[in-house]
């Protein structure tokens, strides 16, 4: 597969002779351009290419498939899609407007697929389809991408896999493709990014030999439609925003948009991503989804994520695949860098996006990373491979060494990942704190082979806490079922509530559970992805799993579950007085009841002070703080 397919709308090199012509006139320059083009609109594609390409990506759709699974928090983001179309509005509790979902454009896209194809398949294989197919799209993209830049440069060897063999072969991103979560979403998106930008970036020689005032070659539509999408990385994931920051200033410096003013580029780039944020503003009253408030998405814990960055490079010798790349940068050495990747405007689309990712990386790391293992890597060291997904074959002898020996030792460093290297046991990098490969324990948890849909889980203690939380739901019972093992928390499984209260459901994992209670269940989640209290909570002393380091203790838990103890000089007592005062009150007011235009208006004034609001976990500090504390709470039978 040669990118240069698209022929009449992508760039090809100039001639060397031509190249090096200063005075050649511009007319003559621009009928020379035309010629080129007319050629290339003739080509078919290298039928060689196009087989190592597609075998590299077909190999890694059949392994991916393979190893086909969900997460248990995909299923987060599933139950929000029963919500919404259960008329109930993106959220996660009914009632209670709190951001649970990390990626909107993965639950945008969900609900779409759902809309058109939920008659004949689950949302769970809806998600495996879409995130799946969105890898390996992004792997082809990445490879087009960087044969445009090739042709661009003046290569006109054959192209062959090269970095492209990195994210193909490396098992996290199989893992990942699936999942129910949207890495593999990311992987497309940069991918197609990537490509769009080569396209135009590659047009540069073409533009600068069009004589003065001739009409531009690309429409403003066009530059702005690509903006638009290249602007999309908030929405695919936050971190993802620093990718989007890159591709827009590449994409104003491109010769291409001069006709289009770089405000305009900037304004379709952040239009919907500032919908968004003023749409999150407005219905969650915050800045941030609850996920980013929960993972403490502002905080640094270096160490950790220098654990985490060796936990990713070193069981995969990724050093190897460095050294491949520097093998290849002496083949082009005595070339200089006026060729390379197509002129300038390749160059800085290149600059752009390792420049991008470095920060990605940088940031994972000051965060602390993640539990699982190498995944919030993925996306930042798939968009350092798109400049040289693929490579070409020069026909220079002394270059043409540097390359086969950079491409033999990408391809034996892939075969021996692939089928050989696996991730490292939580404990022998990490000293206690778990960063594992997590379809190996949810597998082993579920009981499945690919557990994918719900029904899979069914032999799993998750889907058990769930069920049972549905079954005393339909009959009408005012308790909350307790499923919590966080830090050896002893408490009895059912507890009855104040009637009228509901069913809730208190747990550490609020995927496979949350989604088999039901949407009449109220779930309270510990860790507080979807608990507003929780995720405003200081975090757990000492620091445990990454991204997970805040727990709402049981007397909150019980408070919101609707249950009042007898004796007043219990934490679950006051906890159930706290939820009268504020922070709370201030918290709930603008996340549940009916919203008026006026409640949106108050819920974007509040949500600054809201996002930054912090919850004390003693209940009694809220009590000690409240300016008109509340009576005495009525017991029932008291």
């Amino acid at each position: 597969m040669d990118s240069t397919s698209t022929a009449d709308e992508v760039m090809s090199p100039v001639d060397d002779a031509a190249s090096s012509e200063e005075d050649t006139p511009r007319p003559v320059k621009a009928r020379r351009a035309r010629r080129a083009r007319r050629r290339r609109s003739r080509f078919r594609g290298d039928p060689v290419t196009i087989g190592t390409v597609g075998l590299v990506v077909l190999g890694f759709v059949a392994i991916a498939w393979n190893w086909r699974w969900t997460h248990d928090d995909g299923f987060i983001t599933f139950r929000v899609v029963d919500q919404i179309f259960a008329g109930n509005g993106p959220v996660y509790n009914t009632g209670e407007r709190v951001e649970v979902f990390t990626s909107p454009l993965h639950l945008g896209l969900l609900v779409v697929l759902r809309a058109l194809f939920g008659g004949w398949f689950d949302t769970a294989w809806l998600s495996v389809g879409l995130t799946l197919g969105s890898a390996a799209g992004g792997l082809v993209a990445a490879a087009a991408g960087a044969g445009v830049l090739a042709r661009a440069g003046g290569d006109k060897g054959r192209l062959w896999p090269f970095t492209l063999l990195v994210p193909a072969a490396l098992p996290p991103m199989w893992e990942y493709a699936t999942a129910g979560l949207e890495t593999g979403l990311a992987i497309g998106w940069v991918g197609l990014s990537f490509w769009l930008l080569a396209r135009l970036s590659a047009r540069q020689q073409v533009v600068e030999a069009l004589p003065e005032g001739a009409p531009p070659m690309v429409r403003g539509a066009y530059v702005l439609l690509v903006a638009v999408i290249v602007g999309l990385g908030p929405l695919v994931r936050p971190e993802c925003a620093v990718l989007s920051v890159g591709f827009v200033v590449a994409l104003c410096t491109f010769t291409v948009r001069r006709h289009v003013p770089r405000w305009r580029i900037v304004a379709a780039a952040v239009l919907l991503p500032l919908i968004y944020q003023l749409f999150r503003m407005a219905y969650y009253a915050a800045l941030l989804p609850n996920t980013a408030l929960a993972k403490a998405a502002g905080g640094s814990r270096w160490g950790q994520g220098w654990k985490y960055l060796v936990n990713t490079v070193s069981p995969y010798a990724l050093v190897i695949p460095v050294l491949a790349v520097v093998m290849w940068a002496f083949s082009v050495r005595d070339r200089g860098l006026r060729r390379v990747f197509g002129g300038s405007n390749g160059r800085t689309l290149v600059a752009a996006m390792v420049f991008a990712s470095l920060a990605y990386i940088l940031y994972v790391v000051k965060v602390g990373g993640d539990y699982m293992h190498a995944r919030m890597f993925l996306v930042p060291v798939f968009a350092l491979c798109c400049p040289l997904a693929v490579v070409t074959m020069p026909r220079d002898a002394a270059r043409q060494r540097f390359v086969l020996g950079a491409l033999m030792m990408m391809v034996g460093w892939a075969y021996v990942t692939a089928f050989v290297l696996r991730p490292p046991a939580p404990e022998r990098n990490l000293a206690g704190v778990p960063i594992a490969q997590q379809r190996t324990f949810y597998v082993r948890l579920s009981g499945s082979k690919h557990p994918v849909a719900l029904e899979d889980w069914s032999r799993s203690p998750t889907y058990e806490a769930g069920d049972e939380a549905r079954r005393a739901a339909r009959a009408g019972e005012d308790a909350m079922i307790t499923a919590v093992g966080f830090k050896g928390l002893q408490w009895q499984r059912k507890t009855f509530v104040d009637p009228g209260s509901g069913t809730s459901l208190y747990a550490d994992g609020i995927g496979v559970s949350g989604a088999q209670a039901g949407l009449d269940v109220h779930v309270i989640d510990l860790h507080g992805l979807a608990n507003p209290l929780a995720s405003r909570m200081p975090l757990v002393k000492p620091r445990g799993l990454p991204g997970h380091e805040k727990a709402l203790p049981l007397s909150w838990a019980l408070a919101e579950a609707g249950y009042t103890p007898r004796d007043p000089a219990t934490d679950a007592y006051r906890a159930r007085r706290a939820l009268l005062c504020p922070p709370p009150t201030d918290i709930f007011d603008h996340i549940t009841g009916p919203l008026s235009l006026s409640d949106l208006w108050a819920n974007v004034l509040a949500s600054p002070r809201l996002t930054a609001l912090k919850v004390p976990k003693d209940p009694q500090d809220v009590l000690d703080a409240c300016e008109d504390p509340p009576p005495g709470v009525v017991v029932e039978g008291s």
